[in-house]
């Protein structure tokens, strides 16, 4: 089993948590990385804006892709889908979004790539995530 994280807008994660079912999604450049991960990984939420930590995490259920339903707000303004490689989630660990900037798990001494929004988590992180997370 392989953790990801997944960097996005605070309204992004609350939209894709309160939907059903629930979940996460990535753009088309991205594709690479969608394609390594598999059902039964575990996706953590990094929130930004104004959040600048992990909110939770989730088991990915499924991977599809949906070139036609407009779900997060950037989709919803700009009138087409940007994120089209999607997760369904399961097993969801996320406080109430009014709680995160309060109670997010900070993880500034990994030295991860922020600007890449999708990306693999080394075992060494995933074990420290996961005391953080307890």
């Amino acid at each position: 089993m392989s953790h990801w994280i997944k960097i996005d807008i605070k309204e992004n994660w609350r939209t894709g948590l309160k939907h059903s079912p629930p979940l996460a999604a990535v753009s088309e450049k991205d594709r690479p990385l969608y394609l390594a991960a598999r059902p039964g990984d575990i996706l953590w939420f990094y929130a930004i804006r104004p959040v600048r930590g992990i909110v939770g995490f989730a088991k990915i259920e499924k991977k599809y892709k949906d070139e036609k339903k407009l779900i997060f707000l950037p989709e919803l303004r700009m009138r087409k889908v940007l994120f089209p490689l999607r997760f369904r989630l399961s097993d969801i660990h996320a406080g109430d979004y009014k709680t995160w900037i309060d109670s997010h798990i900070n993880i500034g001494d990994f030295k991860l790539d922020w600007t890449v929004e999708f990306q693999p988590l080394l075992d060494e992180h995933s074990k420290k995530l996961i005391r953080r997370a307890e």
